[in-house]
């Protein structure tokens, strides 16, 4: 493998953010933009294209087709998601936080005001509401991928805001028979009356969700690790880091017994249902080896926890292809860029909490190896991607994904090379680190 030196990736920082750029402030990517904000804003600051996206985000603000009342949608006519929210919320509050915008700070007052007419009832969080005749009406459905909505409410403590009693809605969540049973969640769930939601589609001729219905809430409970089970861990191990809650306590130690149980498989993969095959994404994995590294440190020194975290990591440690990098799939042979610096990162995170050097090695690697296979210097951006020879097999540089690949740059600056670690007093590296 061609050695790429750290200094020769970090110069690509301002190349790559101006790629981003040019493609971002297009109206083409309007939507796209504001339904990763969090994706975006926090990283392209890094690049120094923080007052490039402070302005953009203020004129989507005053007139986007995507923001209504405040919220994200696109997808039914007058039908909004929570959970499709969570990075147009984690977006807002980063920009709120990192600068003085007004206009920003109105937007997440006018979010959060909207959000709670929409989608809390009963103190859950709803899936769906619809907006009639200027009136909200939150559908009785619970994801557990609203958990990164809850991290985000928890992280917001600021009285110029009436934030919701996230910790309530989180702790309802728990609410739920199939959690009780299995430790886990489903994809969906009900928890409250569905026909009279039929009678209003007719009346107003709004089309009723039965797609939606079908997909995520099946007769036969699906059960995913990524992103729902995921983003629900996630967020009670940040209750419990701004609580103290014996409750919550109680919760992410149920969670990793019942992942432990139903999804990580003999040879130590995460396993993901898919169209009744079983997958073994990378994408599935990490964010696991990143939550029970996260319940070691935050919540309890419980060995077993870090080991079952080392036993995934090992696990694709095996399946690294000749190019040093890490296939999408166990069985596939190509490298896909969006898994590559989270799984660097995961290693990163490994070796600060066990000190064993193999770890932090295969983090450099694998960002060299990333920037190495991966990165077009005529398209001065970092292309999908990669097979096992290293030639490049789809050479889409999607924004998105380049702005993920940006923690590659601070990971480096501030913790390899820095004196900073992931897990310390400070939570800034650990906050924009995090893949959710």
């Amino acid at each position: 493998m061609k050695d790429i030196e750290f200094q020769e990736i970090l110069e690509k920082k301002s190349s790559i953010g101006n790629s981003i750029i040019r493609e971002i402030e297009t109206e083409e990517w309007n939507d796209n933009l504001i339904r990763n904000l969090d994706d975006y804003a926090p990283n392209l600051s890094w690049t120094g294209h923080q007052d490039f996206v402070l302005k953009k985000v203020e004129e989507l603000i005053s007139d986007s087709k995507f923001l209504r009342k405040g919220l994200y949608t696109r997808d039914v006519k007058n039908m909004f998601c929570s959970w499709k929210n969570d990075e147009w919320l984690g977006g807002l509050i980063y920009l709120y936080e990192n600068t003085s915008s007004s206009k920003i700070e109105r937007a997440l007052n006018k979010f959060l005001d909207n959000f709670s007419q929409a989608f809390l009832k009963n103190d859950k969080i709803c899936s769906f509401s619809f907006l009639i005749n200027d009136k909200w009406y939150p559908y009785p459905s619970f994801s557990p991928r609203s958990g990164v909505i809850l991290e985000g409410l928890a992280e917001l403590n600021d009285e110029k805001f009436s934030v919701p009693d996230w910790e309530l809605i989180l702790k309802n969540s728990f609410d739920n028979k199939y959690f009780r049973e299995k430790g886990i969640f489903p994809n969906e769930t009900f928890f409250g009356r569905l026909s009279w939601f039929n009678l209003i589609s007719d009346m107003f001729q709004i089309p009723f969700p039965g797609y939606y219905i079908r997909k995520m809430a099946p007769a036969k409970k699906v059960y995913q690790p990524t992103k729902p089970n995921s983003s629900m861990l996630h967020a009670t191990i940040t209750g419990y880091r701004h609580t103290n809650s014996d409750f919550l306590r109680s919760k992410v130690k149920k969670f990793i017994e019942g992942i432990n149980r139903n999804f990580i498989d003999d040879e130590g993969f995460v396993v993901s249902p898919s169209n009744g095959n079983e997958r073994k994404s990378l994408s599935s994995n990490h964010p696991f080896i990143d939550g029970l590294c996260d319940a070691y440190h935050f919540v309890e020194k419980n060995r077993e926890w870090l080991q079952t975290a080392e036993s995934i990591a090992n696990t694709w440690k095996k399946k690294r292809l000749s190019t040093d990098l890490f296939p999408a799939d166990h069985n596939q042979n190509f490298s896909w860029l969006d898994d590559q610096i989270d799984i660097a990162i995961s290693f990163g995170r490994l070796y600060e909490l066990t000190d064993k050097e193999e770890y932090l090695d295969i983090a450099k690697e694998t960002i060299k190896s990333t920037f190495d296979k991966h990165y077009s210097e005529s398209k001065k951006g970092l292309v999908e991607k990669v097979d096992k020879d290293g030639k490049v097999i789809d050479y889409l540089v999607h924004p998105k994904y380049n702005a993920l690949a940006i923690k590659a740059f601070i990971f480096l600056e501030e913790v390899i090379q820095g004196d900073k670690k992931i897990y310390s007093e400070d939570p800034e590296i650990h906050e924009i680190l995090k893949d959710r």
